[in-house]
């Protein structure tokens, strides 16, 4: 892809930007698919946003896996799915989600409906085992716990020091 910025004019103004993000406005960017679905190859290209959300089907059962909640880029060779799992109560009775990811290539993800926001998967035996918690987001408490154990302080408010410039000591 070759990209013509406005301002951008000479090899130094180039290289000043090696590394910075470069977004494009949805509107802004070629379509890859035609209303019906489909414009020759892009059946096979989308765009990362258009997967996040998609509902994900294991296609040999017909049963929801989960939703995409992110396209985690140059992860290897591929491009990883991380799919959240439905939510399951454990031993302690506990309310625990789980993610998964899932590798975004047409041997495991065969068939992806952009109208529809599905996709179905074929994931080899043991893919969806591997799951993996979700962190809980912090209670503005536990953070404030954690800030003060980090800061040695142990939850006690630190004495107030006053500082005294030479001739006052």
């Amino acid at each position: 892809v070759i990209v013509k910025l406005a301002g951008c004019d000479d090899r130094n103004a180039a290289e000043a930007l090696i590394g910075t993000r470069l977004y494009v406005s949805t509107t802004d960017r070629e379509s890859l698919r035609d209303d019906d679905g489909a414009n020759g190859d892009g059946d096979d290209e989308f765009y990362a946003q258009e997967l996040e959300g998609m509902t994900v089907i294991e296609q040999s059962t017909g049963a929801v896996v989960g939703v995409v909640e992110d396209v985690v880029r140059g992860a290897g060779t591929q491009d990883l799915l991380k799919v959240g799992l439905p939510a399951e109560v454990n031993d302690k009775g506990e309310t625990v989600e789980f993610f998964v990811y899932v590798p975004f290539v047409k041997d495991i993800v065969p068939v992806v409906n952009a109208a529809a926001c599905t996709m179905e998967i074929t994931p080899p035996g043991g893919l969806l085992d591997l799951k993996v918690p979700k962190k809980k987001a912090k209670t503005a408490s536990a953070r404030a716990k954690a800030r003060a154990r980090r800061d040695g302080s142990g939850g006690k408010k630190a004495p107030e020091v006053q500082l005294v410039n030479g001739d006052d000591a």
